[in-house]
């Protein structure tokens, strides 16, 4: 646990806001903490709930010489230059790099506050992104697309999902969001919900008869604290509440992105803690430029307090874990310090 309270005490000093010599913090410090998230990723070593897997699967298919065909197509991509190397890692670290550089580029555009947004990136998303690594990555370029759903332009838009479903098939939900972000006011939204709420419930047996879809219908049984279960469902809606209640009533932008985010709340709820929760996560991403928004126009006790939540479920998520008995991310170690030739995991 050493490590990731070093690791969050470095980010708020290299990522936070503050003035040197009176003058504004140098962007060299924001530099440096960007380069330090994407190596923490991109270099660790079974560090993640589903990084064996991962790394099993690329290692039998570097045997094989090719992917599993279920596989969306762009992720032979980082599997041909891995293959060429033959190394299993490599791959890993590739969607590491990719997937945070995406992200953070994305906030760093889009959002006034780089503080805000980085740090809801990292004390949500980031740890996710150490585990559903194709999903994480479909993610960081849904949110890059939001300049394209903002201006209406719709066949950016849709360039941009479809290069997201071909690492990630679920990425397909994000064909709805323009909808959304566009047509549904917060009264909208309330009547929208409940309707989802029937249709969903009623019609859950269609699933297993819808194709691709179908291939997720065995995790509705399945039960994923961290990815839906009640512990990150409450905690999700406490961040949505207490972004409702200072969200400004004038600040329209913030407002249809906050409604996008709520929306993502109920699949956990429909659909189980595995599936609703992962499909969730297509929604919260884009909180990571709505929160900013709306609470750098708020009091600095707002932010702190926002801030303080964000860190104590970035620590529960590294403690808990998906089970009691589960070190996925503790302790920290990198590919230096295994033996990649005969890897042990834990």
């Amino acid at each position: 646990m050493a490590f990731y309270i070093a690791f969050i005490s470095f980010l708020i000093f290299l990522f936070g806001n503050y003035t040197v010599g009176g003058r504004r913090k140098p962007y060299l410090f924001t530099a440096l903490g960007i380069l330090m998230v994407i190596a923490v990723i991109a270099l660790r070593f079974d560090i993640g709930v589903d990084y064996s897997t991962y790394y099993e699967n690329f290692e039998s298919a570097i045997k094989q010489g090719s992917l599993k065909s279920s596989w969306e197509p762009f992720n032979r991509l980082f599997f041909f230059i891995g293959n060429i190397f033959g190394s299993p890692s490599l791959i890993i670290a590739l969607y590491g790099i990719v997937t945070t550089a995406i992200a953070l580029y994305a906030i760093s555009r889009y959002t006034d506050n780089f503080f805000i947004g980085a740090f809801t990136y990292v004390c949500i998303f980031y740890l996710f992104a150490f585990s559903i690594m194709r999903q994480a990555l479909a993610m960081a370029i849904l949110i890059y697309g939001y300049r394209y759903m903002a201006s209406s332009s719709n066949w950016k838009y849709f360039l941009v999902v479809l290069v997201a479903v071909m690492f990630h098939y679920s990425a397909l939900i994000a064909l709805f969001f323009p909808l959304i972000y566009r047509y549904c006011s917060p009264r909208i939204m309330v009547l929208s919900l409940g309707l989802m709420f029937v249709v969903i419930y009623f019609g859950i047996g269609l699933i297993e008869r819808i194709p691709v879809i179908s291939n997720y219908a065995r995790y509705l049984e399945l039960v994923n604290q961290f990815e839906g279960g009640t512990f990150q469902r409450l905690f999700m809606w406490v961040l949505l509440v207490f972004l409702w209640i200072f969200r400004r009533r004038d600040d329209k932008e913030a407002s249809r992105l906050l409604v996008l985010c709520t929306f993502g709340a109920i699949f956990p709820v429909l659909l189980g803690s595995h599936l609703g929760g992962r499909l969730a996560q297509y929604f919260y991403i884009f909180m990571c430029i709505c929160a900013p928004m709306i609470l750098t126009k708020r009091p600095r006790i707002v932010r702190t307090a926002y801030l303080f939540a964000l860190l104590c479920w970035f620590f529960a998520y590294i403690y808990i874990a998906v089970d009691d008995d589960s070190k996925a991310y503790i302790p920290y170690q990198t590919v230096f310090d295994a033996n990649l030739d005969h890897p042990v995991f834990k």
